[in-house]
């Protein structure tokens, strides 16, 4: 059997409150997993962001529309999504939406 000396407890972290969302992280910037990771609860009405890194979201539950410029997705339960660094969205729930979110922190060029 392999050792758990590698493997630690994340802590968990007060709830933030940012527009219409309340975030719950899981990985934040002092983790060594190269990841910012969390829950994020969406109630209602637009949110609107600009990316400072990379970032995946996989939906849990609801539905979630993103806007960026012209573009626009429709995602539901299931469905992911990519957005790039420097990118202006919006987030548009019309009900609760439940979302898992992966931000992919900077690498120092090799």
């Amino acid at each position: 059997m392999r050792s758990l000396d590698k493997v630690m407890k994340l802590e968990a972290a007060d709830p933030l409150s940012v527009g219409a969302s309340t975030i719950y992280r899981l990985l934040n910037g002092g983790d060594p997993a190269g990841v910012m990771l969390g829950i994020s609860v969406i109630e209602g009405g637009p949110t609107d962001v600009e990316l400072d890194l990379d970032e995946v979201l996989f939906i849990l539950e609801g539905e979630l529309r993103i806007e960026a410029g012209a573009t626009s997705h429709d995602l539901a339960a299931g469905d992911s999504l990519w957005m790039p660094k420097g990118e202006k969205v919006r987030f548009v729930v019309e009900q609760r939406c439940k979302l898992l979110y992966i931000i992919i922190k900077d690498r120092p060029a090799a």
